[in-house]
């Protein structure tokens, strides 16, 4: 085992250092983060629109019935006023994410993040969201149906079909090229200098046209350059590239690994959320289009990218089933961890135990954590092949209460019960491992209560 554990560490810890040190990862997954309370309106928004509702439950009668019948019938008549904060939330989130990864990407290249984010928003709207002349639908029928459609006026309107889930890989695209080309700006000193006596506002908005223009004829130019050559936009070529990696990199047998590189990360002391902060971007926006698919009236589809936060039950290594277990232990020690850790893994806070057990080159725990881990994302994914579990709609990636996230990100009562039973199961695998560690625990306490027994001996000796 100790040689497996420095293995580990011969190969694993180079890459968890890149991994902390890319400076644009980070930034893009504080730019996911910033969204958190537009999603969390919208995650609310989505379930008061969209009540869990079957013909059966409302036939059934009784006061379940009632209550979900008014729900529905309340849902059903203002379901477009709802809609609309939930469109301006989550339905524009490539929107969103292209500003508030751009302002940290920003800031960590000492940029203005404020101008810089203004700027990078402007390219996306220009390739995304171009402007154009159209007709309202509602408008078109109403002049067929009274035979004057020669009078129908034009509006200019701009489209939304880059703007929600589509549209997230194509923002974070535009922000690192459109931050980059800026600091190559300010690199190269190609700006607009004003004197110190302007003021600092007009300085900035001074300084800013150069990096303006630069963005617009390099990422405008390729936008146009392709449209021309190819036929299709920045955001379509981006999306046909990324999707079928995408759909490699999260296939069932690559997030089974990606689960287990994490837990290997955390054995030898390297955060494993830093294999999931890769793939926040790909969840995100498997997450929104169900929210697309649910909001249109049909159900959400599977994507193996739930599986990241389906592979873990009371934190990352299923450590609330160790912190259960071991508060019931001999040793007074792994008693006093698991009573510490319990509250900590009911809101999947995995830190205290690992470091403060400690899990993390444990050979005794390893194991456990590594075979929970396995087994719960197997339970997980049987779960949602076979229909027990719902494929989230809203991508609720912040710190809650066990169970809490998985309902809201879903809406279902079973999806809330997951990381329970997991739990449970986490708690069979490793209970073997946990008597044998008590067992050890205890020894090298009595062990060290009688060094301490023969020590006092000999000071009252010598007192005597």
């Amino acid at each position: 085992m100790n040689k497996f554990i420095e293995f580990l560490q011969k190969h694993l810890v180079p890459l968890g250092n890149w991994m902390t040190k890319r400076k644009t990862l980070n930034a893009i997954n504080a730019g996911m983060r910033i969204s958190f309370p537009l999603i969390m309106i919208g995650c609310v928004l989505n379930i008061i629109a969209n009540p869990p509702v079957t013909e059966q439950l409302l036939q059934g009668g009784g006061i379940l019935a009632s209550f979900l019948g008014a729900w529905n019938n309340f849902a059903t008549t203002y379901r477009d006023i709802l809609m609309t904060p939930y469109n301006m939330t989550m339905g524009i989130m490539g929107f969103v994410i292209v500003i508030s990864a751009s302002y940290s990407l920003a800031k960590d290249y000492k940029l203005d993040p404020l101008m810089t984010a203004i700027i990078s928003m402007v390219m996306f709207l220009v390739v995304s969201a171009p402007a154009q002349d159209a007709v309202l639908y509602s408008d078109a029928v109403g002049a067929i149906a009274n035979g004057n459609a020669e009078g129908l006026s034009k509006i200019s309107m701009m489209s939304t079909q880059f703007m929600g889930s589509m549209g997230m890989f194509v923002g974070i695209f535009i922000a690192i090229v459109s931050v980059n080309i800026t600091r190559f700006c300010r690199d190269k000193k190609i700006e607009i200098k004003m004197p110190d006596s302007i003021p600092p506002f007009v300085a900035l908005s001074f300084s800013s046209i150069v990096p303006l223009f630069f963005n617009l004829v390099i990422i405008y130019g390729a936008d146009i350059l392709l449209r021309s050559l190819v036929g299709a936009s920045i955001p379509q070529l981006v999306i046909g590239i990324l999707m079928p990696v995408v759909n490699t990199v999260t296939s069932p047998i690559a997030m089974f690994g990606l689960s287990m590189l994490s837990c290997l990360f955390w054995s030898i002391g390297i955060h494993g959320g830093l294999v999931n902060s890769a793939l926040i971007p790909i969840f995100m926006s498997a997450c929104l289009a169900n929210g697309d698919l649910v909001n249109a009236g049909q159900a959400p589809v599977f994507q193996p990218i739930f599986m990241m936060i389906y592979s873990y039950a009371g934190g990352m290594g299923c450590v609330l089933a160790l912190s259960i277990l071991m508060s019931k232990c001999k040793s007074q020690q792994l008693k006093a961890m698991g009573k510490m850790g319990i509250i900590p893994g009911l809101f999947g806070i995995s830190e205290p135990i690992m470091f403060g057990t400690p899990v993390i080159l444990n050979p005794i725990l390893i194991v456990p954590m590594i075979l929970s881990s396995a087994a719960v994302f197997v339970l997980g994914y049987i779960g949602f092949i076979s229909g027990i579990l719902v494929p989230p709609s809203v991508p609720i990636l912040s710190v809650m209460p066990i169970g809490v996230g998985l309902f809201l990100s879903s809406n279902s009562i079973t999806n809330f019960l997951f990381p329970f039973v997991g739990t449970a199961l986490a708690m069979i695998i490793y209970y073997p491992f946990v008597k044998v560690y008590d067992k050890q625990k205890l020894d090298e306490e009595g062990l060290a209560n009688k060094e301490d027994s023969l020590s006092n001996s000999e000071v009252a000796v010598s007192g005597e």
